[in-house]
């Protein structure tokens, strides 16, 4: 994985890169960022759906469509979390449809897509390096275990980089309250789980 304090890799320096065509300079992106997305997909989707739809096909959809509209992205109007994540949430709308629909089966494999659409095999690698990560899967298995209004500012907070006064309109409680209850959710990150820090790199 990119090391958060090197800075020829924070995000803005991979989206410059990536924004020049610089391929190696996206996968590094998808590293910075596939823990997060790993443990938001793992959280969002449904224990029914997760039969039907892996994580791992939801992140290499939402990367596939990331890449494919990479060219409208606006640095200026949004950090690239913020962009990356509108993009997650409206694939599981889609993979949420698509379960529910008897003569179609999630999300396209890695695999079903051919030519210009293939998900390159460096970004797959990196899928498959996270969805081993036992740090994550423990960090996956803490976050199910704390109640739903928890567990949703830990989401919307640290995944997906959303600011207090966004959130507290989402969860149905005062920017303050968001505030202390996401400071205390970093804080019980670093001490149960130290190398979880890395889900929330570009937020300090």
């Amino acid at each position: 994985m990119p090391d958060k304090n090197d800075p020829t890799h924070d995000t803005q320096a991979l989206v410059q890169r990536a924004r020049h065509g610089d391929r190696d300079g996206f996968t590094l992106l998808y590293a910075r960022l596939a823990p997060a997305l790993h443990t938001w997909a793992s959280l969002r989707l449904p224990p029914p759906v997760r039969s039907r739809v892996d994580p791992e096909d939801l992140m290499h959809e939402v990367w596939w469509r990331a890449l494919e509209a990479f060219r409208t992205y606006d640095p200026d109007r949004a950090t690239f979390r913020t962009y990356l994540f509108t993009i997650a949430k409206r694939v599981l709308i889609d993979a949420l449809r698509r379960t529910g629909t008897a003569s179609r089966r999630g999300l396209p494999s890695p695999g079903q897509r051919t030519g210009a659409s293939a998900i390159p095999d460096s970004l797959t690698d990196v899928s498959r390096q996270v969805a081993r990560d036992e740090v994550l899967y423990q960090i996956v298995e803490s976050l199910r275990a704390l109640d739903a209004t928890d567990r949703d500012v830990f989401v919307h907070c640290g995944l997906e980089g959303q600011k207090p006064g966004r959130v507290a309109t989402l969860v149905g409680l005062s920017k303050e309250a968001v505030t202390k209850r996401w400071q205390r959710l970093r804080e019980r990150l670093r001490e149960e789980v130290p190398e979880g820090e890395r889900l929330l790199v570009d937020l300090d």
